[in-house]
Order: structure tokens, then C-alpha cells, then sequence
């Protein structure tokens, strides 16, 4: 009888051996991880290239929209978990009122995540109109807190809206990578 019980295939003494990960399991990993990198990669992009370019005294912040892009596309509650993981690691990279960001980027993927998969069909268009939506909630909220909190004016409300004009304009540029990730493991909403 014990020999039924065992799990040939997945015993062994290493700790891969020790550790049987189904194939599903696998691309999950697979999945997430390659995720984590492209964030990482886009969060350096952002304090290495895109800080330094200003438009109308604008300057654009693409990382959250990287955020909502994947955590919209994954769905509420998958893609509330990544952004509230990858909204941690934004709000300690330095930027202006991190825990303001990363709350209402958890929240904004959550709520549209919802509205999304309850109203909308899947395809490009209803994705980049909630992206877009959900960046100007982020960075509006941003924006009126800090004026609030007296760390800005309200008169650059004009940099305020070419930054989210720039940063909404690379949500079509990530849409192909995430789309090919977000494939692996085949969990997410089908997207057309």
C-alpha cells in the first residue's frame, strides 16, 4: 500500500526532485515572472530615459500604465494582487506620494478589472479605454492630493495633462508584450 502512495516521479533527494511542479504550475511561474521582469525593466526605463524627456513641461510616468495594463488585462483578482506587489515596489522607488500611488493603483485595477470583465467584451479597444481611464484617475488623484497637501499648484495642471497624454501613448506600445505573456498558461480573460 505505500507503494501506491508515493509519488514516484517528484521524490527524489534534490530539492527539484523534493519539489514536483505540475506543468500548469510551471507556466503560472513562468508567467509571473516574466511579468516581475518587465516591470523591473520598465521601472528602470522610466529613472533612466523617460524622466529625462519633457514636452510642454510634462514629463511621462509610463509605469503605471504598465501596471494597469497587465493588471487589467489579468483580471480583478489576479491583477489586484500584481498590482499591489508591483505598486509597492513603484511606491519605493522614490516617486512622489508612493502610498497614495500604490493605493489607487490597487484600487483602480480592482474596480475596472471588475467593470471590465462584467460590461465590457475583450479586445484591444475596451482595454486601452480603461487604461486610459484608470491612468487618469491615478494620476489625477495624484495630482490633486499633492495640490492638496500643498506640494504643488494647481495652475501646472497643463505638465499635469501632456504627462498623462505621453504616458497614455504607451499603453499600444506594451499592449503586444503583455498580451504574449498574459498568454502563458492561458488563464487570463481571452482578449481578441
Amino acid at each position: 500500500m505505500k507503494r501506491f502512495l508515493r509519488n514516484d516521479t517528484g521524490e527524489g533527494t534534490t530539492l527539484a526532485g523534493k519539489l514536483y511542479l505540475t506543468p500548469r504550475q510551471r507556466s503560472a511561474i513562468l508567467k509571473w515572472l516574466l511579468y516581475s521582469l518587465s516591470f523591473l525593466l520598465i521601472l528602470v526605463l522610466q529613472d533612466v530615459i523617460f524622466s529625462q524627456v519633457k514636452l510642454f513641461g510634462g514629463t511621462p510616468c509610463v509605469t503605471p500604465m504598465f501596471i494597469l495594463l497587465v493588471g487589467l488585462l489579468e483580471g480583478p483578482n489576479r491583477g489586484g494582487i500584481f498590482a499591489l506587489c508591483a505598486g509597492s515596489f513603484y511606491a519605493m522607488s522614490g516617486v512622489s506620494m508612493g502610498s497614495a500611488s500604490l493605493l489607487l493603483l490597487t484600487a483602480t485595477v480592482v474596480l475596472l478589472g471588475a467593470v471590465r470583465m462584467a460590461y465590457l467584451r475583450p479586445g484591444f479597444w475596451p482595454l486601452m479605454a480603461c487604461c486610459v481611464l484608470g491612468l487618469f484617475i491615478h494620476d489625477g488623484g495624484v495630482f490633486l492630493l499633492g495640490a492638496f497637501l500643498k506640494l504643488t499648484t494647481l495652475n501646472r495642471w497643463g505638465s499635469f495633462f501632456v504627462g498623462w497624454l505621453l504616458a497614455c501613448l504607451s499603453a499600444p506600445a506594451f499592449y503586444p508584450l503583455v498580451k504574449v505573456i498574459g498568454r502563458i498558461g492561458a488563464e487570463t480573460w481571452k482578449e481578441e
